[in-house]
């Protein structure tokens, strides 16, 4: 059984909305490493061989279901990079929870940078919700950067929600999408394919962070996109 300490429970209250061990599929990080998963009947969480993320394959027309992936961090000093790849299948329509909490109580920066391939097949629909919350002491600080690529094959779309709460003292968002004929064939952007993604960032300029530290870049290829950013 999972257990979790309280710092632990707040920070993943608060970039997650979690208040136990989530039903269903999720991936739980902490400190560098994974401390639970659980995969359900239509999503699949594996590691990646080489131990530098996860890939979650969710089937073909799996409805009405959620993943979690957050991750949180206590240990000042600590910096890493991790490679996390989802398959969404043909007419699937899906949430997936990730979200960073870090709590810096050292004089060592702490950081994350998360890179988060989507692979979207026709139809499939995501709404992908990442938040990002800093707290502690410390004179160190609290990095996030996170990169999101999002390869949508015909009729697919997504929906990106991504919320800075507090506390973080330096974080550039990173966003490509393309339309492509094949997510197999990511590389191969055709204009011509019909595909959504619609970008929300909310709170980028939040208290303690300043214009210099917070920022976003967005590349499209090929696909229709519906942009909000609220930086306050």
């Amino acid at each position: 059984m999972l257990k979790l300490d309280e710092m632990q429970k707040k920070l993943l209250e608060e970039v997650a909305d979690l208040h136990a061990v989530p039903e269903g599929a999720y991936n739980i990080r902490s400190n560098g490493k994974s401390i639970g998963r659980s995969s359900s009947a239509h999503i699949h969480i594996t590691s990646k061989e080489d131990g530098s993320g996860i890939v979650v394959q969710i089937d073909p027309e799996t409805k009405k279901e959620s993943v979690h992936i957050p991750v949180v961090m206590t240990q000042t000093g600590l910096k890493e990079v991790v490679y996390n790849d989802f398959y969404i299948g043909k007419d699937a329509d899906v949430v997936i929870v990730a979200g960073c909490g870090i709590d810096n109580c050292g004089n060592q920066d702490a950081q994350h940078d998360g890179i988060h391939r989507f692979f979207v097949d026709p139809g499939a629909k995501v709404k992908y919700v990442e938040k990002h919350y800093g707290s502690g002491e410390g004179k160190g600080k609290r990095i996030l950067n996170p990169v999101t690529e999002v390869f949508l094959s015909e009729n697919a779309y997504m929906e990106m929600e991504m919320v800075q709460i507090k506390g973080v003292d330096a974080v550039v968002l990173g966003v490509l999408v393309a339309a492509v004929v094949d997510t197999a064939a990511r590389h191969d952007h055709h204009v011509g394919v019909p595909a959504d993604v619609e970008i929300v960032v909310y709170g980028l300029l939040q208290a303690g962070l300043s214009q210099d530290h917070g920022d976003v870049n967005a590349f499209v290829f090929g696909a229709r996109l519906d942009a909000d950013i609220d930086a306050g």
